[in-house]
């Protein structure tokens, strides 16, 4: 039986909706639409059910659909519906859904389209205020939030304003339509849209309007009076900037008339291109004049010792005068901005930080001493090389970011920058001790950054007697715990938190931490710490821009990794329990979808954990969606679709080459495909009943080949003997054979077939060939046949007994801890006997834990047999056997892959056998198991078992040796 996936867990929706994402929403639409006759549609396929209705035009019906399950929609749902709603002029409804979609969590999205719509209502300073709050997460929000300020401030009808705004972002953003398109909107309204002809006296008035200068009469003189706003940069710089392209389309007449009107207004910057312009295509006159402003400003400024001059860098001067025009109309804030715009170029010019004091003083704030690269001046730091080291860290922080969002090798571009431009600094002969400590720092930061987690542990290790920072104390520790030396890890983590435990990286250390007790093996040190840290972190907290409670994202975090270190220390199913609460408050949470993917793979679930997977893949872009692709690589190995699973893992290998979560995987992948050795031999002591007796012996040996697509090959070799003393004369039993065969292996389950041949004298021949189909995670039906079968009583080959072996079977496995098996099999022999069997098998885990497990086996099984009377081996009538086994296992050394175990099973049971009344059983194993890499084993142990047989108890007692090798 097979319980059925919801459909939007189903294979041939998820191609439906990647369908309706390349732009057909009709099977996707049709597939949904039926299932809403069958009643309300489940929470996932109700988004996107409304999604589709927006894709495919059928807005209206989205909207109408809404109303009473808001609360059911996740933050995209609400964004594409609330756009729809302002595309029908329905604001209010489109500001409910934008407000409902940003409370869900930091959603920049939803904030922008808040302000947006608040401005398309009126309330522009509301809109402001909505944007002023939010946070950007990467260069994607903030060219977002751009975008929606520039559209708010051009609904306000402050154009200057509007066109201030735009000169940066689209300096920032210089190819992106929207704000271009934006910029021509702009002056369009304004009647001064980009010259193309003779500039009428309106349009020069409308400039001076939009510039933010007007003729103000006085004294007989006009005098420049500038417009107070707070933005980055002020009037005059469009007023400069119209200049430049004014004269770049060969408007020479009209710039020069501006430029006579305000002179001083004028950076040596435009006046050198205005220069440029008029010396190619101007008369003698306007040459002339060009020539007079010149010559006013020949005679330069008293400049600070080390001062660059303006004739050495114009640029350096244009940003010095534009400083001393904002300061001399008391624009200290805009000063401001201006100022920290060029702390990356000019961070050691004394002209430009003499301002930067005067106005820090101004503001209040120059009891900071910062210098103009925006940290604390230092002691033993040199003003000379302060840019350059601040360069560096500032790549180091882009690097971070673009490390999380790009593909392939380009996503460290700026890391290898900062580490390039870290390694001149260190280079240079005058740096101090200090400077070269703060340097070293940093390389240590940027070489985890850069996953060169072996140079960042050298590095460290180069320099013990070093004042680390705490940022640089946790990027070695998180380098050694990806070097798997988790005991060091923990003290470097522990010295961080204690430097900075407020760092705003302190949860990811803290979260390293608990890692590094884990994979040390301090379990219970483990689990009390992560206990006090959720403890610690509050589940909402108060947003500092809007003074509302919101959820706090490290409490997830914290939340979620719990989950995952659970699934170590306590089982899969306490992780699920834990997965599940997270996800009924944040149900479409990526990280959170993951670990339910990875929890379903960890219980014996590769099917529905590869839906879910595949599912976070098709809502994902390709660069976040990595995380999924190596899940369904994993599933697909758990279901043997090893070149699904190697395709999937190419893809990844195209996008990041290095992350060694897919050379794991790839590892794994190729020790799948090796050649296995798997050897099952033992030897029994004594005994006088049953299937072996003295001396006796048994092992099988297979050798698999390496697998090639679902096929792989193996040879065989399978040996029983044992002495019978109890006929006369004593006589040897053996049965020994030796064949091949070919075993499949696909996500619908594992087939085998086989040829041999005896080779203990007999000369029979015989094959075997079983099927186990898997249909879902949770059943598998099995099906044998076994020509002359090993199933035969051993003590019957005395008398060239032989049998063929028909066996059904149908496992159940609700999860990792539980599995319910049963099997009914036929055995038919040449002596005319025909064993008719039946059994039931339940396994139970009890107790799972990282160093002690408590499981059960419970089993009933029963016989029926022929009466043949001159049969040597045991042959009941009737019998019947039920036992139960306290199997304890002890984990007595773990490193990774690789542990070693002490197990203990214990067994008592009732044995009934017909004629012969019923009798107790018991049994005793004792076994060590050792563990390394992907599916290599090593078991050892003994048994000793007491079984009735006959009416009288026989004791027997077994050593065994198995063996499970990839080579």
């Amino acid at each position: 039986m097979s319980i059925a996936l919801p459909l939007w867990q189903t294979s041939g929706y998820s191609r439906a909706i990647v369908q309706a994402r390349a732009g057909d929403a009709g099977q996707a639409l049709s597939l949904i639409e039926t299932e809403r006759t069958k009643g309300p549609l489940s929470t996932p396929l109700l988004n996107d059910y409304l999604t589709l209705l927006c894709w495919s035009g059928q807005m209206r019906q989205a909207l109408a659909m809404t109303e009473g399950h808001e609360s059911a929609l996740r933050p995209e749902t609400l964004r594409l519906l609330a756009r729809a709603a302002r595309d029908l002029k329905r604001y209010a409804l489109a500001e409910q859904l934008y407000r409902r979609s940003a409370s869900l969590g930091a959603d920049v999205d939803a904030e922008a389209g808040l302000a947006m719509v608040l401005a398309e209502t009126g309330q522009s300073s509301a809109a402001l205020a909505t944007l002023d709050a939010a946070v950007p997460r990467g260069e994607q929000d903030t060219l977002t939030l751009i975008r929606a300020r520039a559209y708010v401030l051009m609904l306000s009808g402050d154009y200057a304003r509007t066109l201030d705004y735009l000169h940066d972002a689209r300096d920032q953003f210089p190819a992106d339509p929207e704000l271009e398109q934006r910029y021509g909107a702009v002056l369009a309204r304004l009647g001064v849209p980009v010259p193309n002809g003779v500039m009428t006296a309106d349009d020069q008035a409308a400039l001076y309007r939009l510039s933010g200068f007007a003729q103000k009469a006085g004294a007989g003189q006009a005098a420049l009076v500038a417009e107070v706003y707070k933005r980055s940069l002020p009037p005059i710089g469009f007023f400069n900037d119209y200049l430049l392209m004014l004269c770049r389309q060969g408007h020479v007449a009209q710039a020069l008339q501006l430029a006579q009107e305000h002179e001083m207004a004028m950076t040596a910057r435009t006046l050198t291109l205005l220069h440029d312009a008029v010396a190619r295509e101007g008369n003698d006159a306007q040459k002339a004049l060009v020539a007079r402003w010149f010559e006013k400003r020949r005679h330069p400024q008293d400049l600070p010792d080390g001062a660059v001059s303006a004739a050495a860098d114009p640029v350096l001067q244009e940003a010095r005068e534009r400083t001393q025009l904002l300061m001399g109309s008391e624009e200290w804030s805009q000063a401001l901005v201006w100022l920290m715009r060029w702390q990356p170029r000019y961070a050691a010019d004394p002209v430009l930080n003499d301002d930067y004091m005067t106005v820090l003083e101004a503001m209040g704030l120059v009891a900071q001493q910062q210098t103009l690269a925006g940290a604390p001046m230092r002691f033993g730091r040199l003003p000379a090389r302060e840019a350059v080291f601040n360069r560096s860290v500032e790549l180091g922080v882009w690097g971070r970011i673009q490390s999380d969002q790009e593909d392939g090798d380009t996503r460290y571009a700026q890391t290898d920058q900062a580490l390039a431009l870290n390694a001149a600094w260190l280079a240079e002969a005058d740096l101090t001790d200090v400077m070269r400590q703060q340097g070293i720092d940093l390389r240590v930061i940027l070489l985890e950054q850069r996953q060169r987690w072996q140079q960042a542990v050298d590095l460290y290790r180069q320099h013990t007697g070093f004042a680390w920072s705490a940022r640089a104390e946790a990027a070695v520790a998180t380098s050694l715990l990806a070097l798997r030396q988790p005991r060091e890890a923990e003290g470097l983590y522990r010295a961080a938190l204690a430097l900075a435990p407020q760092d705003d990286d302190a949860i990811e250390w803290r979260v390293g931490l608990a890692y590094s007790l884990l994979e040390s093996g301090q379990y219970r040190s483990c689990r009390q710490y992560m206990a006090g840290l959720l403890a610690s972190v509050p589940r909402d907290q108060i947003d500092g821009a809007t003074g509302q409670w919101v959820f706090n994202p490290d409490y997830q975090t914290v939340a979620y990794h719990q989950a995952m270190i659970s699934a170590y220390l306590e089982g899969n199913d306490v992780a699920a329990w834990q997965l599940d609460g997270l996800l009924a408050d944040a149900p479409y949470d990526m990280t959170l979808r993951q670990g339910q993917g990875e929890n379903q793979l960890m219980r014996g679930w590769p099917r529905r954990a590869k839906e879910t997977f595949r599912r976070i893949e098709v809502d994902q872009l390709p660069e976040t969606a990595r995380p999924a692709l190596l899940g369904q690589a994993d599933a697909a190995m758990e279901l043997a679709e090893f070149g699904e699973a190697g395709r999937m893992l190419d893809t990844v290998q195209a996008q990041q080459s290095d992350w060694a979560a897919l050379q794991e995987r790839q590892q794994h992948l190729a020790d799948a495909l090796r050649p296995q050795l798997v050897v099952e031999t033992g030897h029994d002591m004594g005994g006088s009943q049953g299937v072996s007796d003295q001396n006796a012996w048994d092992n099988l040996i297979r050798v698999y080949s390496q697998s090639f697509g679902h096929w792989r090959l193996f040879g065989q070799h399978q040996l029983q003997t044992a002495d019978f003393s109890t006929v006369t004369p004593a006589q040897q039993a053996r049965y020994e054979t030796l064949g091949m065969g070919g075993q499949h292996r696909s996500q619908y389950g594992t087939g085998e077939f086989g040829l041999f041949s005896e080779v203990d004298g007999h000369g029979r021949q015989g094959g075997f060939a079983g099927y186990d189909w898997t249909p879902d995670d949770l059943w598998t039906l099995g099906t044998r046949f076994e020509q002359d079968s090993a199933q035969v009583p051993l003590p019957g080959r005395l008398d060239g007994v032989a049998g063929n072996l028909l066996r059904a079977s149908l496992q159940y496995r609700p999860g990792d801890d539980n599995q319910w098996l049963l099997q009914a099999s036929q055995l038919d022999m040449s002596d005319g006997n025909r064993r008719q069997s039946l059994s039931l098998d339940w396994d139970q885990r009890w107790v799972a834990g990282p160093v002690w497990q408590l499981s059960t086996q419970t089993g009933v099984a029963t016989s029926h047999n022929d009466q043949v009377p001159q049969a040597q081996y045991f042959n009941p009538l009737k019998d019947l056997e039920t036992n139960l086994t306290v199997s304890n296992d002890w984990t007595l050394w773990r490193r990774y892959d690789s542990s070693w175990h002490q197990r203990l099973g214990l067994t008592r049971g009732r044995y009934y056998q017909s004629g012969e009344g019923t009798g107790n059983l018991w049994g005793l194993t004792v076994e060590q198991v050792w563990q390394w890499g992907h599916d290599n084993a090593l078991i050892y142990g003994l048994t000793r078992t007491s079984h009735p047989y006959d009416g009288a108890q026989s004791l027997n007692n077994r050593v065994y040796v198995n063996l499970n090798w990839r080579f």
